[in-house]
């Protein structure tokens, strides 16, 4: 019985402890705050669940998701609701420095690597400032319950700490299951922040890269948390992917994969539920500069050496392929893959169980000049609610909202002040609102109302897709999920249950 309790996330020992120190306790590990982040969890998953669920989608319905002369319909999906003025933030990249060059380079073949806001369900706004994060208080945006759009002044901009970094940051992003856990990156550079209950850095942790060493030719596509983990990122470059698991090492990683020709333009995960094991099944798909799309499982047996990446999706279609690659998403909620080309073709498929066989697609984006699709080639990708997705659009750097449906595809296309350098998604559930941020060049950020139009009689999750099927935000998992491991450098993991909200050194 003690083993059991020494092993739970929750366990924590404190022997002969007064009750004024056990108090003490819970406050410094902030455990009403992880229990609240564990039920807005199961909540979300629940409402996200609902629409997939609501359907039994039969052979019959998957062919009229599909359909070739599925409508595309314009319909006012947002709202522009609050924005704080250009010149609020300063997120303008400054192509300085001994990376100047390299920098422009990605971000003009992999314009995804760019995803300057983030946010946590805490409602801290992360924005990158060139050498620094700023994380700012998102009530004064997200808040406002007017009709009337209003615009707030720098001043009113609250901002709750600021850290300083010794490279200019290009992308950052909150890990869903530990939004204590905020990774960055830059060129060449990646590192984890561990923020306390105020927002204020409590700890860094670098992760030895050493990609300096490897030359000009390497650069950071993108950084994304692993489904499922607090602990295991991913650095996607153009010429590699390595998983690492922070809680034991921060310099030779889980995974190692990389292709034989070409480069990678953006990479995804997917994770689904594992009959066999209570641990979920995850896989990762690579979007390559020849416009293929490989498809690889994670399996923990993995020894951390070089894997070359041969499996390939099956595309039957030649007019679902491209030349060149630009980004892909696979989004959880929906059960589809996102994937767009540099040729101006975007479009959402659905796999087979095994995430190596593309079942249907259906193209996205306006009909142009009486074709079916337009030449829009959509990237950084962002969940914005049930069967609704955001992204950017390459060519004019425009923002749209598309909301997927059995019917028809809604498709609400913004166009802010200037160009967008990161979207966020805030889900107000105790009021029912979700609201969709953009961060804009010329330091503007706004805040728009997405219509609850938007997924609302959507249905785009196959039959078996449940509250169930995420195996993350299962009671179980995310009850484990609420506990904060702790990030070693030095290769060993300290236990949880000893150090449930343990630093990142």
């Amino acid at each position: 019985e003690e083993t059991c309790m020494a092993s739970s996330p929750f366990y924590v020992e404190l022997p002969s402890a007064s009750r004024a120190e056990v108090l003490a306790r819970i406050h410094q590990e902030d455990i009403p705050g992880l229990l609240m982040l564990l039920m807005s969890q199961l909540l979300r998953r629940l409402d996200d669940g609902s629409a997939a669920v609501e359907t039994s989608h039969s052979p019959s319905a998957e062919v009229q998701l599909f359909a070739a002369d599925k409508a595309v319909v314009i319909q006012n999906l947002l709202d522009l609701k609050r924005s704080f003025k250009a010149g609020s933030v300063d997120p303008k990249l400054k192509y300085d420095g001994v990376t100047a060059r390299e920098m422009k380079l990605l971000l003009s073949q992999s314009p995804s690597a760019r995803s300057a806001l983030c946010l946590n369900s805490k409602g801290h706004l992360v924005v990158l400032e060139n050498e620094r994060v700023r994380i700012i208080e998102s009530a004064s945006l997200v808040s406002s319950s007017s009709s009337i759009a209003s615009i707030l002044e720098k001043n009113q901009v609250k901002t709750l700490s600021r850290v300083f970094l010794p490279f200019e940051a290009i992308s950052a992003v909150f890990n869903p299951l530990n939004d204590r856990y905020l990774a960055v990156a830059g060129v060449k550079e990646c590192l984890v922040l561990t923020l306390n209950a105020k927002a204020q850095v409590q700890d860094k942790l670098t992760v030895d890269l050493m990609l300096e060493a490897l030359g000009d030719a390497i650069s950071i596509v993108k950084i994304c948390w692993i489904p499922g983990s607090q602990v295991k990122l991913a650095v996607v470059t153009n010429r590699f992917v390595k998983i690492y698991d922070l809680s034991r090492d921060k310099i030779s990683p889980l995974h190692y994969f990389s292709i034989l020709e070409g480069s990678i333009r953006d990479a995804c995960f997917s994770s689904s539920s594992n009959p066999h094991s209570n641990q979920p099944v995850i896989h990762m798909f690579v979007m390559a500069s020849d416009g293929l799309i490989f498809s690889q499982q994670l399996f923990e047996a993995m020894d951390g050496g070089p894997c070359i990446l041969t499996e390939t999706l099956d595309i039957s279609s030649h007019s679902l392929r491209g030349t060149s690659g630009l980004s892909v998403y696979y989004s959880t909620a929906m059960d589809l893959l996102f994937f767009s080309y540099d040729d101006g073709r975007s479009f959402a498929g659905r796999l087979d169980e095994s995430k190596s066989i593309l079942l249907g697609a259906m193209p996205l984006g306006l009909p142009s000049s009486g074709s079916r699709g337009s030449k829009v080639g959509f990237y950084h990708w962002l969940e914005a609610g049930p069967c609704t997705v955001a992204a950017v659009d390459k060519k004019s750097t425009s923002g749209v909202l598309i909301s997927i449906s059995e019917e028809h595809i809604a498709q609400h296309t913004f166009k802010p002040s200037s160009k967008i350098e990161g979207l966020a998604f805030f889900d107000d559930m105790k009021h029912r609102h979700r609201k969709l941020l953009t961060l804009q060049d010329d330091g503007s950020i706004c805040c728009y109302d997405i219509s609850l139009k938007a997924g609302a009689s959507s249905s785009t999750g196959p039959a078996s897709t449940s509250a169930a099927q995420s195996p993350a935000l299962t009671p179980a998992a995310a009850a484990a999920g609420a506990s904060t491991p702790s990030m070693s450098p030095a290769g060993s993991a300290r236990s949880a249950a000893a150090s449930p909200a343990a630093s990142i050194s």
